[in-house]
């Protein structure tokens, strides 16, 4: 749960986690865009 982007937009939106704003971009860099983004 920890990778997807509903928990970094969890982290950004109700934690103000300045870093997870661009967290999700680096995810998908890092992993060739296969990362999962979880359920909304």
């Amino acid at each position: 749960m920890m990778g997807t982007q509903t928990f970094v937009r969890w982290m950004a939106d109700d934690y103000a986690i300045a870093a997870a704003e661009t967290a999700w971009q680096a995810i998908l860099m890092a992993t060739n865009d296969t990362a999962d983004p979880g359920e909304e």
